[in-house]
């Protein structure tokens, strides 16, 4: 009796150990990756100059502190910023709040970065900008105050209120009326004992257009309407719902090449803007089509239901026959074996949750078009509630690119290809 017992004591100490040492390597695979990915956020960004308002008050960017964030497949990293001693900042009048920096870098395609400044300004005075566990994406059920997002053209992207976590309202905003408050800064600079409003520009202060009307200053002459707190975008046509995706390509032959176009239906036609109107607002869309030996299928990347710009940008995905959808600019790429092989398995593959922001029909497409050797320029444009990637600014790009080898561009519009064989 005494020898089995020593014999499960043996055992289970054994697997406790091997537990241990397994639980010990995932987790410094785990740190190894993530510090990969910090080193390549640094390295690049200190290799491309960026011109966000807040480095020039900055003393350290504390690398060291920063965290990695995988949100919806794609990843992003935090860096707390420590501003010179005679410098703080703020998004509010009230000095019992103070404002703690980070610096945001979301990784797009090729090694590059999309660089934002976000301001954390709260009450707390036990706020710690080097928690990791707290990020934009992650703002626990505790956080007051309000958050605020500049992108590096120093245009405020997004500022919210916030209460135990959770956004209560858009900072700046008269839901009554629905227009933003005149007379608002929105991103203060104090400096000794001098405050000054570095930034005036909240982006809903703009036109439907992307234009500004004369003598029109944002956040000082006066309101612009912005669209309902209502609206919704991108909903899918359920009828022409793609449910599997390898089934809808399986006719084509991996062992050959074929043709990818891609479609783009601006919002404003030869445009760069990213919507159009007030009411029901046209936010464009762009979409693809594989071609091989009269073999024709059309995607499109939307969510799985309509979006909310202000509240839910984020769905779950969905992929739908776009044929004979109207565009305004084609490119087309001619592609090898290889190439055509890739796109199909980017299609296939393809599970990163649809963001309005961050992973939208204009992103989709651009993976996809990557993965089969067509790189395509990437302009952010802003829309009421956010920005990102966007139909109007990628089809203003694709019309002003140099043309690859084995591409051909179409910019009078016209209706895309439909399903065949």
């Amino acid at each position: 009796m005494m020898y089995k017992l020593k014999k499960i004591v043996s055992f289970s100490l054994f697997m406790s150990a091997v537990f241990l040492f397994s639980k010990c390597q995932t987790e410094e695979s785990n740190s190894n990756s993530e510090n990969l990915s910090v080193a390549n956020a640094k390295k690049w960004f200190q290799s491309n100059n960026s011109s966000l308002d807040v480095l020039q008050y900055t003393e350290l960017i504390d690398w060291d502190n920063a965290l990695v964030i995988n949100e919806e497949g794609r990843k992003a990293i935090e860096v707390p910023l420590f501003m010179t001693d005679d410098v703080s900042s703020n998004v509010v009048v009230d000095k019992e709040y103070k404002t703690y920096m980070r610096l945001l870098l979301i990784e797009g395609q090729e090694g590059t970065y999309k660089v934002f400044a976000v301001d954390y300004t709260t009450k707390n005075k036990f706020f710690d900008k080097n928690n990791k566990e707290f990020n934009l994406y992650k703002t626990g059920t505790e956080y007051s105050g309000y958050i605020t997002v500049q992108n590096d053209k120093n245009k405020v992207m997004y500022s919210g209120e916030y209460e135990n976590g959770k956004q209560i309202n858009l900072h700046n905003f008269d839901p009554l009326q629905n227009r933003t408050k005149r007379d608002v800064c929105t991103y203060w600079v104090t400096v000794g004992p001098y405050t000054t409003c570095s930034s005036w520009t909240w982006y809903p202060d703009y036109t439907p257009g992307g234009t500004l009307p004369p003598g029109y200053m944002p956040g000082i002459s006066g309101p612009m309407f912005l669209w309902s707190a209502n609206t919704l975008l991108n909903a899918p046509d359920q009828a022409k719902k793609i449910l599997d995706r390898q089934d809808y390509l399986k006719s084509f032959n991996l062992n050959a090449g074929g043709s990818l176009h891609v479609y783009v239906d601006q919002p404003v036609a030869n445009g760069s803007a990213a919507y159009s109107g007030v009411v029901n607002p046209d936010v464009g869309h762009t979409f693809i089509a594989i071609e091989q030996n009269g073999i024709v299928r059309v995607v499109g990347f939307y969510p799985s239901a309509a979006v909310n710009p202000f509240t839910s940008p984020g769905a779950s995905p969905a992929f739908i026959n776009d044929s004979a959808h109207p565009y305004d600019v084609r490119i087309s790429k001619t592609l090898d074996a290889s190439q055509f092989s890739n796109v199909i398995s980017k299609i296939t593959s393809y599970s990163a949750q649809y963001n309005l922001n961050t992973n939208n029909c204009s992103d989709f497409a651009q993976q996809v078009s990557a993965a089969g050797g067509l790189n395509l320029p990437n302009t952010d444009g802003s829309w009421p509630g956010g920005g990102g990637t966007n139909p109007g600014n990628l089809g203003q790009d694709i019309r002003n690119m140099s043309l690859p080898s084995g591409a051909t561009i179409k910019t009078t519009g016209g209706i895309a290809l439909s399903n065949a064989n």
